[in-house]
């Protein structure tokens, strides 16, 4: 994943610290946050399906502070053309 996804805030209260993807069918993904409300969380899945431009079907998952996932859950996002 690039430098600047890792460096992205995604609010005033949560930082990505680590930001790792293997960008492809069957690859995983893992990221690390930083929340001054929860500390120190992470998160992990992986790439069922990438159909440019079209569809992302993926996997996430919450870690305990273990590092064992909580419950998996199936992410899918169709993209379409905005017509006007």
């Amino acid at each position: 994943m690039s430098e600047q996804a890792t460096k992205t805030k995604t609010g005033p209260e949560l930082e990505i610290t680590f930001n790792e993807s293997d960008l492809r069918s069957g690859g995983a993904w893992r990221m690390g946050m930083r929340s001054q409300l929860w500390g120190e969380i992470w998160q992990h899945g992986a790439f069922r399906e990438i159909d440019q431009p079209e569809r992302l079907v993926f996997t996430t998952a919450w870690e305990k502070p273990a590092g064992t996932p909580e419950h998996e859950m199936l992410v899918t996002i169709g993209f379409a053309e905005e017509t006007r």
